[in-house]
């Protein structure tokens, strides 16, 4: 699945190339619509006084970068026409002194005026200039640190962002673990595997997925169109309140375990439910503003370790989509069938959405859960205020809204919630317990 290419790099390092998968060629071409993926995790020193807290904190990063690179050069790699090309081993053994300058970089205090009070709206701007390039012609992956604009002694924030076209979801986390040292430095498989892609396609049901086509594209560009007029009338004519809106709720473990309770002892030909089915189930159910449903929602699914050939240490995007239907996703039941059999679970069976129907779409929503992935960071010395996703919001059509389940500190899951505000649904019937009390002003409602 891979080509070894001329001897490069020095003296034992070989040009390795691997043709991309076909998503990630897509990505890479923009058919796909994409965004990097990102987070930022604010930091905060235990003892106060800072001391050579954040100095030092730089040194262990940096240390543990060069770890990740040595065991995965294919983070320094380029894309060259349709594939994945890099040097291995790393050039000059992965010294931090060969890395792109974007790699890692540490902000001076007040360079960036980004700190753990603002407003959870204003952060993608903020740190625009620490995001990845979308098509990941450049640097594959960006590590910035950012000195907190208000306590820069006490209080930083990390941001990590990685280029889609290189990886998922479960390729970030495992990075993003190797850099916080709570996972051991592992090399991950760049090699990508096409036979793999084609099976997770057969397993999905590719013509269902492509079922989607025409249509569901022409509304996603009618989307994009849409968001971008809405965001020029408000740099023109000011705020009218119709502008994209982000919330970070607390997951009521207490409310979602009584739903799973109540499952258990229902049936419906499943033994159990998870947290993302709950989860999943509301948000896409929910409806937007006049009662209406999406017309169809999606989700997200890793297939490691549910497809042959397919495991933990594979690099790249082998994800998938369900699709579901109104019928599909009333019940966290109808969830985990669909998981069971990756299709939809719905009795009586509806159809896809036909063109016409997507081209007068009342929405769509978009579910996907990150907190199976991830597993903390630890810096000594400091504690986690809070990890959060990153989101482009300037990637969202007009017509999606998004749900991202993660874990702001270990042990906790909350849900980022985005969206325009014609799609968005009452946030009192969601299993939340309150918002958070950290970047964000807002309450429990969206307006």
């Amino acid at each position: 699945s891979g080509d070894l290419g001329a001897m490069a790099g020095g003296e034992g390092a070989r040009t390795v190339r691997t043709p991309l998968l076909r998503i990630e060629r897509m990505m890479n071409s923009g058919l796909e619509l994409t965004a990097p993926v990102g987070t930022v995790t604010f930091f905060r020193h235990e003892g106060g006084g800072g001391g050579r807290g954040l100095e030092a904190a730089v040194d262990e990063l940096r240390r543990r970068l060069q770890e990740v690179v040595r065991a995965n050069p294919w983070v320094l790699g380029r894309i060259e026409g349709p594939a994945l090309v890099f040097e291995d081993p790393a050039p000059a053994g992965g010294d931090p002194g060969s890395w792109p300058v974007d790699l890692f970089r540490v902000y001076s205090p007040g360079e960036l005026c980004v700190h753990r009070q603002m407003d959870l709206a204003d952060l993608p701007n903020a740190l625009s200039p620490t995001k990845c390039g979308g098509r990941a012609k450049d640097t594959f992956v960006r590590i910035s640190v950012v000195p907190d604009a208000k306590d820069p002694a006490n209080s930083f924030a990390l941001v990590f962002s990685m280029s889609h076209v290189v990886g998922d979801g479960h390729t970030y986390y495992s990075l993003l673990a190797m850099l916080g040292g709570t996972a051991p430095c592992r090399a991950l498989n760049p090699m990508r595997k096409p036979e793999v892609e084609k099976r997770i396609r057969e397993l999905m049901g590719g013509r269902e997925n492509s079922a989607r086509g025409a249509g569901f594209n022409a509304a996603v560009l009618l989307g994009v169109a849409a968001a971008g007029f809405s965001r020029l009338r408000d740099a023109v004519l000011g705020p009218r309140g119709k502008h994209l809106r982000t919330r970070i709720l607390k997951v009521d473990a207490r409310r979602v375990e009584e739903e799973k309770r109540a499952v258990a002892q229902e049936g419906q030909g499943v033994d159990f439910v998870s947290t993302n089915d709950v989860l999943t189930s509301w948000w896409s159910r929910a409806p937007r503003r006049g009662g209406r449903k999406v017309l169809l929602a999606v989700m997200a699914v890793n297939l490691r370790g549910r497809v042959e050939g397919c495991d933990n240490l594979d690099a790249g995007n082998y994800e998938e989509i369900l699709n579901y239907r109104p019928g599909d996703f009333e019940t966290p039941q109808l969830i985990r069938k669909s998981l069971q059999g990756f299709c939809r679970a719905g009795d009586p069976r509806t159809r896809m959405p036909t063109t016409w129907e997507h081209l007068r779409s009342p929405g769509y929503s978009i579910s996907t859960n990150w907190s199976t992935f991830d597993r903390g960071m630890a810096l000594p010395g400091y504690t986690t205020e809070i990890h959060a996703p990153l989101f482009d919001v300037s990637a969202m059509p007009h017509n999606f809204r998004m749900c991202i389940i993660f874990r702001p500190r270990p042990g906790e899951l909350a849900a980022y919630l985005t969206g325009y505000p014609h799609l968005l649904p009452p946030l009192d019937e969601g299993p939340f317990a309150g918002p958070e009390d950290i970047l964000q002003s807002s309450s429990r409602r969206w307006f």
